[in-house]
């Protein structure tokens, strides 16, 4: 399982910033030092609400969504039903995930296909 983080770098010009705190999911305000990383450790829909003082007494406040799938999505091809030699083949693809970045919206064309299992590749690193 992959680490999950979110961080935020916030200024506020030449005043400076009095206090910067965040919540996580509506629990309680918490002191926030600027790209200080936020872990995640439980799958789900999350909101980050930052909140920003400056020292001239204005305040800024930030929800942020944050949606966290650590579901690896699967991706298989289908055989062409030969294993001799051919000119051409053709196959099928078939790319799922449980609703994160990969989901098709629906049944996926191949170009759609292709761009999915890009991206899954991306995502493991396997290619840049």
């Amino acid at each position: 399982m992959r680490a999950s983080t979110a961080s935020v770098y916030a200024e506020a010009g030449t005043s400076g910033i009095d206090t910067l705190t965040y919540t996580l999911d509506g629990g309680p305000a918490q002191a926030y030092e600027n790209q200080t990383s936020i872990l995640f450790d439980q799958e789900g829909a999350h909101t980050i609400t930052f909140l920003v003082t400056d020292t001239a007494g204005n305040t800024l406040t930030v929800p942020l969504s944050v949606n966290i799938d650590q579901t690896s999505p699967s991706v298989s091809f289908g055989g062409n039903g030969s294993e001799t030699w051919a000119n051409s083949a053709s196959t099928s693809v078939t790319v799922s995930d449980s609703g994160g970045i990969f989901a098709p919206s629906e049944d996926a064309t191949r170009v759609q296909a292709a761009v999915m299992l890009k991206r899954f590749l991306q995502y493991e690193r396997f290619i840049d």
